[in-house]
């Protein structure tokens, strides 16, 4: 037999354990493998130039470096819902963007400069989670959930895991947090008879492939946009609404071991047809099918790149030497644009100003939150305040600008540098009103990076700019919005610590009017009508913030308190027993003790790794 000559397509990715590199996909007569080890792109060849010239994709592009290159190229864009702006800033760099069908069905109708093509691409990465599964017939555990509980996420999804949580106390529940290695995560998810998934953006998403590899029933949203077209509703996975999920579970842990078995090997059967190579060979066809055009190389692009390459530092860990060559390209580019003439030159020098301010913004963050401090707090807000008021010099009427100074003053505690600022913002934004955010659309799209990690409010943005890209007045009125609650929730924190509970209360309605599901603003109304000894309120809002988010345990302990002062002592009661129950089965990266005040007793959570001991796993 004769070999067809071999193709290869090198891939940009990002990780955890490395800053930025490249790995190779090969494809052959026989198939389609990765082929020897990452390749780290080293952090002194990191360049904005466009000197890549070989056949590439960019895997994750909101995550991910984004190079310039001489000719447009293709990406899988996978949680298509995070950084949007960043993702279509450099849009004139794609020929091709492969995204899974829900995301195509939020993109197709929109006037895009790149090609669209749908594909299941989360197989690529549910084999990286999931290398060598070890499908079980004892399965010792009843249900599982593996993932995030960040409600600025996955709200409602928290809300689901409430009903499982609180199955009767004959099932075998697990709800876990931060499990990273695949042989634990694949040793949890075989020895389950039910993996729960709800995906966040109804996407078939990683945890479909790894339940169905694992020979576990997956229950997944009836509503999914993309699955039921590979797999069977009934036959291979089980469809649930919201509203009949704790039915439905009851009901399939109550069928035999065979009849659990049979469904599962038809899934098996069905997702094999969708494998790695499967989705690779997929993506070499199409890219080969869509021709590539030259890029004229302009500073709006590499401006583009260095944004992904600040983003970089905002999602992954970085050592010193990469934040110094990222300040170093950055402050490169600041002296190329000044050749530009008129106010673009203002806009983009504003604009690198504000990624080196949000660079070392987040390193100061991370030095807050973390364990261990180094000490060069301080030198770390001088220079991301320095860098953000450079940029203001330039552009003196954006609201973004004036809120990401807003963020940086509040995060440091520089409460008087906070509230001039905060109120410039406002005074800004009364005035101007959208015309203070600066947005340029397709194909040219620019915008000032909003300082922010990921919460509720970030969701909601990134979920405008999916909505609004072609209505830039409404984008930048919902944006407007969003700013302006963030800042009212920082003005209410900050009203509380010095004791102007009334001036709190009205920032925090502010908030809650503007975004009515938000848990996080119900549970800081609650501790400021608790303070007021408004007992009755406090119980009302904090309720309100437990039905949207119950597994935010971190809040417990104020939810208990508000109920204990308030005499409610049967519903003190009755979600009391809610918790314990929860508390059994929910499983935290390090583990929690929540103490209630008042009451002799405390709420614990187990760190993650107990799963193993309390379901004796690993020993079969």
């Amino acid at each position: 037999m004769t070999l067809s000559p071999m193709e290869k397509l090198k891939v940009i990715s990002s990780s955890h354990d490395v800053g930025l590199h490249f790995y190779e996909v090969v494809k052959d007569a026989e198939g389609i493998f990765v082929k020897g080890e990452k390749e780290i792109i080293e952090q002194d060849k990191i360049t904005l130039d466009p000197n890549l010239s070989f056949d590439f994709v960019v895997f994750s592009p909101e995550y991910s470096f984004i190079p310039n290159s001489q000719s447009s190229f293709s990406c899988v864009w996978t949680d298509w819902n995070l950084n949007v702006p960043l993702v279509f800033e450099n849009a004139r760099k794609f020929k091709l963007v492969i995204i899974d069908e829900a995301g195509f069905e939020k993109l197709k109708s929109l006037k895009l400069p790149f090609k669209v093509y749908p594909l299941p691409v989360f197989a690529i990465h549910a084999s990286w989670r999931v290398p060598k599964p070890k499908p079980k017939k004892n399965k010792k555990i009843d249900v599982v959930f593996l993932g995030n509980l960040n409600p600025g996420i996955h709200t409602r999804r928290n809300s689901a895991l409430r009903k499982i949580l609180l199955l009767p106390e004959k099932y075998k529940i697990a709800v876990g947090v931060g499990l990273y290695d695949p042989e634990a995560y694949s040793e949890v998810l075989s020895s389950s008879k039910i993996v729960f998934n709800m995906s966040v953006r109804k996407e078939m998403n990683m945890r479909v492939f790894e339940a169905v590899k694992c020979n576990s029933l997956l229950f997944l949203e009836e509503d999914n946009l993309e699955t039921w077209k590979y797999l069977t509703k009934w036959e291979s996975v089980i469809p649930y609404r919201e509203d009949n999920l704790a039915e439905l579970m009851v009901k399939y842990l109550g069928i035999s071991d065979e009849e659990r078995e049979k469904i599962t090997s038809n899934a098996l059967s069905e997702i094999s047809r969708i494998s790695e190579s499967y989705v690779w060979q997929k993506i070499f066809e199409i890219d080969r099918d869509v021709e590539s055009e030259k890029i004229k190389d302009d500073i709006s692009l590499r401006l583009g790149t260095f944004k992904t390459l600040v983003n970089t530092i905002f999602n992954f860990p970085v050592n010193e030497r990469f934040v110094s060559r990222a300040e170093e390209i950055g402050l490169n580019l600041l002296d190329e644009i000044k050749s530009l003439a008129g106010e673009k030159s203002k806009i983009f020098r504003a604009s690198v100003l504000n990624e080196l301010s949000f660079m070392y913004l987040f390193l100061l963050r991370r030095e807050i939150r973390g364990n261990e401090r180094r000490g060069d707090e301080e030198e770390l807000y001088k220079k991301s305040s320095r860098y953000i008021l450079s940029a203001l010099s330039f552009e003196p009427n954006s609201a973004i600008l004036w809120y990401n100074l807003s963020f940086l003053n509040y995060s440091f505690g520089m409460r008087d540098d906070f509230l001039n600022s905060a109120l410039r913002f406002l005074k800004i934004l009364d005035k101007e009103g959208e015309n203070s955010i600066y947005i340029s659309p397709f194909p040219d799209v620019f915008s000032f990076t909003i300082f922010s990690h990921y919460t509720y409010l970030k969701s909601y943005a990134d979920y405008l700019w999916l909505s609004f890209i072609e209505d830039i007045d409404e984008l930048k009125r919902g944006l407007a919005k969003v700013l302006q609650t963030q800042i009212f929730i920082f003005l209410a924190n900050d009203a509380i610590a010095f004791g102007d509970l009334r001036s709190a209360e009205r920032f925090c309605s502010f908030a809650i009017t503007n975004f009515p599901n938000c848990p996080d603003f119900y549970f800081l109304m609650g501790k400021i009508k608790l303070m007021q000894r408004s007992f009755f309120d406090s119980v009302s809002a904090y309720l309100k913030g437990y039905e949207l988010d119950p597994v935010n345990y971190l809040k417990w302990a104020e939810i208990l308190l508000s109920l204990l002062l308030s005499g409610q002592k049967q519903k003190f009661q009755e979600v009391l027993g809610e918790m314990k129950t929860m508390s059994k089965r929910l499983y935290v990266l390090d583990g929690a003790k929540i103490e209630i005040s008042g009451i002799d007793e405390n709420i614990y959570i187990k760190p993650v790794s107990k799963i193993f001991d309390d379901f004796s796993l690993f020993q079969d």
